[in-house]
């Protein structure tokens, strides 16, 4: 299938075409005010571990996934009982915002852990529990203070909750979603206006959720709020995570960043510099982005003061150059080597983080500079002519952080096309703030290789509907599932006279080039691991290559067995997709972004082939029967979805469980997943015409019907 066709199919099946919330003035708001706080909290302040992520199993939708997990979840659970935080303050959270030059906050009202930081009639689990010794509705003192002090109000929802019993169950679909809209309208109707709902989680799709609805009801209770984009609807802006976004003034979004190196107060946990911090604020507006920055209370309700006084510099910078950031635009300078620029009105500010020497260059400007003025302090000399803008400031007036250049120009800035530096920025490196502190190294897996008939899954024959909407009728085949590692494709691979065919450069094999020989090497520590990066060509090879090694029939599926097979379930009667995972950990930077279906690099489809760079689960093909749901049909837009299965998405890092719009015949994408699938020929249909696809029909015989 052509790369073209597959990514079309997926952007269509994984973003919902639902009309984003919110008013246009409410986004006028959003993006002039640049600069929020994040707040996450809970229980687990106690301990000072990251919220949620420590909880030990079960996680309903996480069960393989090794991050952390050092508190036992009766623990966990039990922790609201001792949570007190008798310095809670929400008048003093908005004067600190505001000292901070913050204008808006975004607050947990419930993550992952399902612990309810407001007071609602469908848990107990929640902070005015008769269980818990504080008793008082945060989310509550806090709106009203906000209200009070014109912050605007965003509120963070988990759609996933670890600790409901029918999340993910077999009622998910009434009794956990009645559960998730119904906290929703709460926080609708009991809080006064809401300018922001931030959606969680990183998993799942928008029939999960349910997500046209609530997004219905939303709009209605709550008109003029806007939505974020992870509740697999398109959302009114993004959300890069623990990065700072690129340059985009098409589509509005938001980085969110924490000031130490996890979500909630962490102890000893390490602090940005305010230098850091600024530098962070100024490259996100640069990019025409906000900045949301996570600052997490203490279990008391107190902030870190060390956190405190870092945001207080930064307001302080706010008081007296806020003209430069408030309200503006990214560009009409593209973020260099320099710096970054913001404009509104006829003026343009330029945000100089490194000089060469005493002058700054940029490109080329087509607008007149009518004045130049140093906001910083001292002079500056500005020379513009056909080949771009330059500007000099003697040394003794260049700030150590950012010396500020505010350019008056004929025309309105804004709509200056944008102008690409002369000299490209720098790559944005968040320090030991975005790594771990240990790297962590997991064992080796055992190579998996099965063969026999107890590993066959059986599809029936019958005729179905295809995802194009054809009817496609199949005799009855097997698939078998098998797992290519790493050593068994190298091995091929020199083996094979057309190996460089099937070898592509971001495998975990070397290739050396010797006395005009190629040979294949695995990397060290690498060796069983699941092949990847294999097109349905290179996967035709191997199978011909292990057929006549073995002996056994090893056949790809055609495309119409694959989708209709991908996830076939004898027993229980429908579909599942099935993956391998492997036991790696490996050290992870907090740089990804965006749902791997926006990220993918199809190489055809793979169903050899299965893998991750960050894969965290044993070796081993699963059935998640006990998670997932049966594949249902539903219509979009008058076009025919399927959804359902179980399916692995690799984001920010770790394994997260999802149920996506999975299209079958889709291997994945680049950065290591694949579905596994090889099919093996069992039997005869009248007249001896084979069941089932193969291109080596010519070369080995058929293999005794298994009855």
């Amino acid at each position: 299938m052509k790369i073209k066709i597959l990514l079309t199919v997926l952007l269509i099946l994984s973003i919902s075409r639902v009309a984003p919330a919110g008013s246009d003035e409410t986004m006028a708001w959003w993006r002039d005010a640049k600069f929020g706080l994040f707040v996450h909290w809970g229980p687990i302040s106690i301990l000072g571990k990251e919220i949620s992520w420590c909880r030990g199993l079960p996680r309903p939708g996480e069960e393989y996934a090794t991050w952390d997990r050092s508190v036992p979840a009766e623990k966990y659970d039990s922790l609201y009982k001792e949570f007190n935080p008798v310095k809670f303050d929400a008048e003093g959270w908005v004067r600190m915002m505001k000292d901070a030059g913050m204008k808006y906050i975004v607050f947990t009202t419930k993550h992952h852990d399902g612990f309810v930081n407001f007071d609602s009639k469908y848990t107990d689990y929640k902070i005015t529990s008769k269980d818990c010794p504080f008793g008082c509705d945060i989310v509550g003192e806090l709106a009203a203070a906000c209200h009070r002090g014109g912050i605007g109000l965003g509120l963070y929802y988990s759609p996933p909750d670890w600790h409901h019993p029918e999340y993910l169950g077999p009622n998910h679909d009434t009794k956990y979603i009645e559960y998730f809209h119904g906290q929703i309208e709460e926080l609708c109707k009991n809080y006064g206006k809401v300018d922001v709902f931030w959606f969680d989680g990183l998993r799942g799709n928008a029939e999960d959720w349910h997500a046209h609805e609530v997004v219905e009801k939303i709009k209605r209770w709550q008109p003029d709020a806007l939505i974020n984009n992870r509740l697999g609807v398109e959302g009114n802006m993004g959300t890069p995570e623990q990065s700072v976004g690129g340059f985009n003034r098409t589509r509005p979004w938001e980085s969110c960043v924490t000031i130490g190196t996890q979500w909630t107060w962490g102890g000893n946990d390490k602090t940005k510099s305010y230098e850091e911090c600024m530098k962070l604020l100024l490259n996100t507006v640069g990019r025409d982005g906000n900045l949301l920055l996570n600052v997490g209370p203490r279990p008391d309700g107190a902030f870190e003061p060390s956190q405190v006084a870092v945001i207080k510099r930064m307001g302080d910078w706010l008081k007296h150059y806020g003209d430069s950031i408030y309200a503006t635009r990214g560009g009409p300078f593209l973020p260099g080597k320099f710096g970054v620029s913001t404009c509104k009105g006829n003026k343009i500010y330029v945000h100089v983080l490194s000089f060469d020497g005493d002058k700054v260059r940029l490109g080329k400007l087509p607008a007149k500079i009518t004045a130049a003025k140093v906001l910083t302090g001292g002079e500056c000399k500005v020379e513009q002519n056909e080949n771009g803008v330059e500007i000099a400031v003697a040394k003794e007036h260049q700030q150590p952080l950012n010396t500020l250049i505010e350019l008056t120009v004929d025309t309105d800035a804004t709509g200056i096309a944008m102008i690409s530096p002369l000299v490209p920025p720098e790559p944005i490196d968040l320090g030991h703030h975005s790594r771990p502190e240990k790297e962590l190294v997991g064992k080796t897996p055992k190579v998996v290789f099965r063969n026999g008939a107890d590993e066959l899954v059986r599809v029936p024959a019958g005729e179905y509907v295809n995802r194009d909407g054809e009817k496609i009728a199949l005799d009855e085949f097997y698939i078998q599932k098998h797992e290519t590692t790493n050593a068994m494709y190298c091995e091929f691979l020199n083996d094979c006279p057309d190996a460089a065919r099937h070898y592509n450069g971001r495998m975990q094999i070397k290739k050396k080039d010797s006395g005009g020989k190629a040979t294949y090497s695995v990397e060290p520590g690498k060796e069983n691991y699941p092949i990847v990066f294999v097109s349905y060509h290179d996967a035709e090879a191997y199978a011909c290559w292990m057929s006549e090694k073995t002996g056994e029939r090893y056949l790809l599926p055609s495309e119409a067995q694959w989708e209709k097979a991908a996830g076939w379930d004898d027993a229980k009667k429908h579909f599942y997709a099935y993956a391998i995972q492997t036991d790696e950990i490996r050290p992870h930077l907090f740089a990804c972004s965006s749902s791997i279906l926006f990220d993918m690099d199809i190489w055809g489809y793979a169903p050899i082939a299965v893998g991750s760079y960050d894969a965290t689960s044993p070796v081993g093909c699963y059935d998640m029967s006990g998670n997932v749901r049966e594949w249902t049909s539903s219509e979009t837009d008058g076009k025919k979805i399927t959804k359902g299965g179980s399916f692995w998405n690799y984001h920010t890092s770790c394994r997260t469980f999802s149920r996506y719009l999975l299209p079958p015949a889709a291997a994945g994408d680049a950065n290591g997943f694949r579905l596994v699938c090889v099919a093996v020929n069992k039997g005869r249909t009248k007249g001896g015409e084979q069941r089932g696809h193969s291109t080596l029909s010519d070369k080995i015989g058929d293999i005794p019907n298994q009855e």
